[in-house]
């Protein structure tokens, strides 16, 4: 198992960060500083977080830098699309950024992808347009290698909308009907936690679900609050990471803590440090 973290890919460039950009800057003040920093704690690989508005003649220059540093690149493409509407877009970027790698860097990215949130009330509804969706990606992206991995979301279902992908089982559903070797699952600890917390699903997922996970984003949850540094919640991570073990999993346990989320953003390279070192004392 390999090590990694998320950034946006306009923060990588030192632009502002998409997402609380204050408490990020005092975070991490000089970015490149922070991945020298990055290479000694011993991670390896970074998640590139799209965007709609991602800039192709800028992401290459995000490759080149993450690469010439030596590290491992995965992409989370843009979150929850306007569905069928948005699709086409969202496909073009998936397929742009896949060439783009394929040729000038000889590897195949795997992309983390959210599913479909819906207006319709009926579930069964919103089910079948995950269902349809997910195809869709497939059958575009079968000329451009490229792997997915479904990520399992925190629920969110309101009285406007509903949320898909939400728990073990519904993931596993999803993937199974879909039935393509290059769709996995990313297992995100601190989503699947909270739906615990919520007493909507077990603490640990099956067999089944475990056998499926080509990817992980590792981020501690307390009282619904999630994106936290381990150990500022009760994800039970060793028994996590055993799971994992037992299962065969070789991938990235991607980091994805923010520092908006704690009282002490500059001490947040600090809580990133002690982070590597107890998932790499629990891998060994």
């Amino acid at each position: 198992m390999k090590i990694g973290f998320s950034f946006f890919w306009q923060f990588v460039l030192g632009l502002n960060h998409p997402n609380k950009p204050r408490p990020w800057q005092v975070a991490i003040p000089d970015f490149n500083t922070a991945l020298d920093e990055f290479e000694k704690y011993g991670i390896s690989s970074v998640e590139i977080k799209l965007t709609e508005d991602t800039e192709m003649s800028l992401l290459g220059h995000v490759v080149d830098k993450l690469i010439d540093k030596g590290f491992q690149l995965t992409f989370h493409a843009p979150g929850r699309i306007h569905y069928p509407e948005g699709l086409p877009k969202f496909l073009n970027l998936l397929i742009e950024i896949s060439r783009m790698v394929n040729k000038r860097f000889n590897f195949t990215p795997l992309w983390v992808i959210h599913s479909l949130h819906g207006d319709n009330p009926n579930r069964e509804g919103v089910y079948r347009n995950n269902i349809d969706y997910l195809k869709q990606i497939v059958k575009a992206m079968k000329t451009v290698p490229a792997q997915f991995a479904l990520e399992i979301l925190r629920n969110r279902s309101d009285s406007n909308r509903l949320h898909i992908g939400d728990s073990y089982s519904e993931i596993l559903k999803i993937i199974n009907e879909v039935g393509d070797d290059d769709v996995g699952i990313c297992w995100d600890f601190g989503h699947a936690f909270a739906m615990f917390e919520r007493y909507l699903q077990d603490k640990f997922p099956p067999e089944e679900f475990l056998k499926k996970v080509v990817h992980c984003h590792v981020h501690d949850c307390r009282a619904q609050k999630t994106h936290l540094p381990l150990g500022f919640g009760r994800i039970p991570i060793e028994e996590y990471i055993q799971l994992l073990k037992k299962s065969g999993f070789s991938g990235i346990l991607n980091l994805e803590i923010v520092p908006h989320k704690i009282n002490d953003p500059e001490n947040f390279m600090k809580y990133i440090e002690d982070n590597v070192k107890m998932i790499r004392n629990l891998i060994e």
